[in-house]
């Protein structure tokens, strides 16, 4: 049951951003996407997915939940990406950004602690040497300086300094760190990174969407809980 609950890392490539939209589909402002995994243990249900496109050297990263596993001729899991912002984002290839230019992505919480002693609690959705993103802290704006706690990170690459509010996207907000090449940041960086290494992968088959047309099994239903379908 631990399994179920912990977030898989996964990566999965196509050759283009095409094949990918193809697989994309947006119903009621959720994106689905299947993909296909012919292990017979497939026993995850969070999953932080990597979605990479071999053509542009692009990748966009997402999270995630198993909504119907398939079995049969087409193995594979249904994945629900229910945040309609990012699948926007998705759709119009704004989620995309160079290889090189990528932070190390992450599956975490962080406690910020603003100077007045406020605590504020936010989803980690990426880091690196000079900064991070966090999401769902309404109350933060632009200019606002918090110090930044990663919950249930090992002492080293928990405590990442002073950051400033550099953007506001929606429910996003970029910090800046105060402390130019932070050393704590670095260290959690290059554990993230390493985990990003261990990480599953899977890739678009050849002979999929071969006439334009996804080869995957019939849609679950996404009001519905998880649930298996077959071939």
């Amino acid at each position: 049951m631990e399994r179920e609950r912990r977030s898989v890392m996964l990566r999965y490539r196509f050759d283009d951003s095409a094949q990918l939209l193809r697989h994309l589909h947006v119903v009621d402002g959720q994106g689905l996407i299947f993909l296909r995994d012919h292990r017979n243990d497939v026993h995850y249900q969070k999953v932080l997915l990597e979605l990479a496109v071999r053509a542009t050297r692009q990748q966009a990263v997402v999270r995630g939940e198993v909504l119907a596993r398939a079995s049969g001729r087409l193995r594979g899991v249904w994945l629900r990406i229910s945040d309609s912002h990012v699948v926007r984002r998705l759709c119009e290839c704004a989620a995309f950004i160079p290889r090189r230019a990528l932070r190390a992505s992450a599956d975490g919480m962080v406690r910020l602690r603003r100077a007045t002693g406020e605590q504020l609690v936010g989803h980690l959705l990426d880091v690196g040497s000079g900064g991070l993103r966090v999401r769902g802290v309404r109350s933060l704006m632009v200019g606002d300086s918090c110090e930044v706690h990663v919950i249930g990170a090992p002492v080293v690459t928990s405590d990442l300094g002073a950051a400033q509010v550099v953007r506001i996207d929606g429910q996003d907000a970029g910090f800046r760190f105060l402390m130019p090449e932070n050393p704590v940041a670095g260290r959690l960086v290059s554990s993230l990174q390493h985990a990003w290494r261990l990480a599953l992968e899977m890739d678009h088959i050849p002979e999929c969407c071969a006439d334009g047309v996804p080869i995957e099994p019939s849609m679950p239903d996404v009001r519905r809980p998880l649930r298996a379908v077959g071939q």
